[in-house]
């Protein structure tokens, strides 16, 4: 490995201020391949968040590339590292973002230099540097709308770029992204309701999942063996987050909640197979950024008006607008001292760099609608959807997402897709629930839940721990699959 400061202008147009971006590098013994960058999500996302302590020399030293990771500007390891103070208990958002706001222009930071345009002339400059002629760009999720504007403005220095569960910068996600939940949401409702099996086991999951969710609102339920409560917020943020990692559970969660709330013993239980996507300890090296996520999502919203939020929102199940409106950071952004953008760094992106889309039918938090858009104006673009996936496509068991991705990563151009023809779309049957130990030296985390204030900083962790668990997951899974044999 070689490990490293990057030492970047805080304003490319402006160097006066130098600021510092960690970077990693997983060097390969007989490179065949130009480098791969990864993109991590978020925003405010950190790679030293993504276990790779765990990734072993067996693991990386015969990869047909160097794999490299450079921080995002603000968060993890960098300096200086946009965080906000600790809110206080009564403290509302908005005091807090003022006070954080103050904090930060004390310590001569430029707030609004944080943004996904100077992310992109890191990756540049950080390029330029090394000497990489060519680079191929990895990105997922958030990561994604940092890999487009690479694209956009640096084309000429890419070989190829994966994007996985792609941000559209043409599609803000402030007016956009309660619609795509819900219609994530009705997909895995019809899919399980077109499943003979699925039908029988769990019935109408819509009706259920918006039972479920009143009963909890008026009469929480309590975690098995704790004395903490799990209300309807952490049941919205808990069927987001297994829809994400495993949409193949999420009948099986409705039902486990479901029967929890009519058995009447006024505890809920979790079986192991749910746990594993949603209970699982996932502490950060990084915590949560706040200040940076802030700078880069209220400069990618800037022309989105109140309007449209609710114009969004009105598309939404009546049952779950509340855990989808995102006013708030609307109405934060507004006083948040954010780069002011043209008009032009909203359209779409055109490049003729091979580019590899992909989505998945089932996903909650990118629709796969924005990565068709975003393939659209691609001229070597191609857009690959997998029936029955959720967010990171290459994070799924299935042979067909892998083979696809990794043979784009070692031959871009038209991938063959006739496996995706065949796929098909799976839930999981009903288990009997299994009440878990708590006793540390297990090791088990128990589902987190949400305060029934459910705030800008509730979102945001809840958010960020699916965006860690899926980074983690595909890291380890991407360096599994380079290092397979062809087949």
């Amino acid at each position: 490995m070689r490990c490293g400061i990057l030492h970047t202008p805080e304003v490319h147009a402006d160097p006066s201020r130098i600021i510092e971006v960690p970077v990693l590098i997983f060097k390969a013994r007989q490179a065949s391949l130009p480098p791969m960058v990864n993109l991590s999500g978020g925003p405010g996302q950190s790679w030293a968040d993504l276990g790779l302590d765990t990734l072993t020399a067996s693991e990386t030293q015969l990869l047909p590339m160097d794999f490299v990771f450079i921080e995002q500007r603000g968060t993890g390891l960098s300096r200086p590292r946009l965080d906000c103070p600790t809110q206080g208990d009564k403290e509302s958002d908005s005091a807090l973002v003022a006070r954080c706001v103050s904090d930060l222009r004390a310590q001569g930071t430029n707030i609004a230099a944080y943004n996904i345009q100077e992310m992109a002339e890191d990756v540049a400059t950080f390029q330029s540097m090394l000497g990489y002629p060519k680079i191929t760009l990895d990105g997922v999720s958030y990561g994604t709308a940092w890999g487009l504007q690479i694209l956009r403005a640096h084309s000429e220095s890419l070989g190829s770029a994966l994007l996985d569960s792609v941000v559209n910068p043409t599609i803000p996600t402030f007016s956009a992204s309660a619609s795509a939940t819900d219609a994530a949401f009705s997909a895995a409702f019809s899919d399980c309701a077109a499943d003979s099996s699925c039908k029988a086991s769990y019935g109408d999951l819509k009706a259920k999942m918006e039972a479920a969710l009143a009963s909890l609102k008026t009469k929480p339920l309590t975690v098995a063996g704790t004395t903490v409560s799990y209300d309807d917020n952490a049941f919205f943020n808990d069927a987001v987050s297994v829809q994400a990692l495993a949409p193949n559970l999420l009948p099986r969660l409705i039902g486990a909640i479901t029967a929890a709330i009519a058995g009447g013993s006024g505890q809920v239980l979790y079986d192991s197979d749910i746990n594993s996507v949603i209970g699982t300890d996932n502490q950060a090296v990084s915590g949560i950024a706040l200040a940076q996520y802030l700078s880069v999502v209220c400069s990618d919203n800037q022309f989105v008006t109140a309007s449209q939020v609710r114009a969004d929102l009105g598309k939404v199940n009546p049952a779950f607008a509340p855990y989808l409106d995102y006013s708030a950071n609307l109405q934060i952004c507004q006083t948040w001292p954010y780069q002011q953008r043209n008009a032009s760094d909203y359209s779409a992106v055109v490049s003729s760099v091979a580019t590899l889309l992909v989505s998945g039918s089932l996903d909650p938090l990118t629709s796969p609608d924005w990565a068709k858009q975003a393939a659209s104006t691609l001229s070597n673009g191609y857009w690959v959807e997998f029936p029955g996936l959720g967010h990171d496509e290459q994070a799924s068991t299935n042979s067909c997402p892998e083979s696809i991705l990794v043979g784009f990563l070692k031959s871009p151009g038209p991938p063959d897709m006739s496996c995706v023809q065949s796929m098909t779309i799976a839930f999981d049957a009903p288990a009997n629930p299994i009440t878990l130990a708590i006793d540390a030296q297990h090791g088990i985390a128990l589902p987190g839940t949400q305060a029934a204030r459910l705030g800008l900083i509730e979102r945001l962790a809840a958010r960020m721990r699916i965006e860690n668990a899926i980074a983690r997951r595909h890291v380890h899974r991407r360096v599994a699959g380079l290092m397979r044999p062809g087949r």
